[in-house]
């Protein structure tokens, strides 16, 4: 026996259709309490009820579905279902359905590896720009105001340069560390790369101990 066997019996045995719904039973007191569906020209055939538990609006919402769902659709659905069991259509919307499930659960697992990847991307941008600030910290503090002198100059810039390119490729990923590499550039006077701006001052005239000494070491290599 078939699965919608009794189903079509009892389909096959009922008023054929098609229904519809026929009119309302309104009391006295002006409560709705049936929807009536009918075969037209055959009568009324059943009705739906409004009561505490349904609404009016729910209540002809049931009537319009008794309607509709009537002896010839359901024997037109189970026609259509037999229809594509006999044809093999059913596999097909199995493995359609199954490849969509599939596909789901690859976009799925690929955007949680895109997230993760982001995540470590972000905390590695964020380790490398501490390191950036680390090393400038640790060049401003071995050069002092010895980067000012034409003899160090440009050995400062050189070595400013790693911080400065560091930040800049950091900077296309993020608009905060395009603005501390102006910020280094800046303060570090090696906007527009010109060297010794200020070799001029008085300042400048002056070597500080660590250049002589540096001085000193590189003219007893020579």
């Amino acid at each position: 026996m078939g699965k919608y066997d009794e189903l079509k019996r009892l389909a096959e045995a009922a008023t054929p259709g098609p229904w519809g719904t026929d009119g309302e039973y309104i009391n006295e007191h002006g409560n709705l309490l049936f929807c009536h569906i009918g075969v037209p020209g055959e009568g009324r055939l059943a009705d739906a009820a409004s009561n505490c538990m349904v609404s009016d609006e729910k209540c002809r919402a049931n009537a319009s579905y008794i309607a509709a769902a009537n002896p010839a659709t359901v024997l037109a659905l189970i026609a259509e279902n037999e229809t594509l069991r006999s044809s093999g259509g059913f596999n097909e919307l199995a493995l359609l359905r199954m490849g969509y499930r599939q596909a789901c659960e690859e976009r799925d697992r690929l955007k949680a590896e895109l997230e993760r990847a982001r995540v470590d991307a972000e905390r590695l941008r964020k380790h490398l720009a501490e390191c950036s600030d680390s090393l400038e910290s640790e060049i401003l503090d071995r050069y002092g105001s010895s980067k000012d002198h034409p003899a160090m100059r440009s050995k400062f810039e050189r070595d400013m340069q790693e911080v400065i390119d560091a930040r800049a490729a950091m900077g296309k990923g993020g608009a905060q560390n395009g603005t501390k590499t102006a910020e280094t550039r800046a303060a570090t006077g090696l906007e527009g790369g010109v060297h010794g701006e200020n070799s001029g001052g008085a300042e400048n005239c002056l070597k500080t101990d660590e250049t002589r000494e540096i001085d000193g070491a590189e003219g007893g290599a020579e």
